[in-house]
């Protein structure tokens, strides 16, 4: 085996777990973004509030994919 294969095995464990917990993750990026707003004063909630999207779309991405990478080789 590989470090393809091992990257793409552990990829997809990634995936599955993260599908199985989304819900908790998404619960996460809400607190440690609240927390970041806290903290910051709220100078910065903009950048906060797009990184929290960034990160929702990426878990998005890899839920949906199971962690399987779509792309061609």
């Amino acid at each position: 085996m590989g470090w393809q294969d091992k990257m793409t095995a552990a990829a997809s464990k990634l995936g599955a777990a993260a599908s199985k917990n989304q819900d908790k993750i998404e619960r996460g990026i809400d607190k440690v973004a609240k927390v970041a707003d806290d903290k910051t004063g709220s100078r910065y909630s903009e950048q906060i509030r797009k990184g929290g999207e960034g990160l929702r779309s990426g878990l998005s991405k890899l839920t949906e994919s199971g962690g399987k990478d779509d792309k061609p080789r």
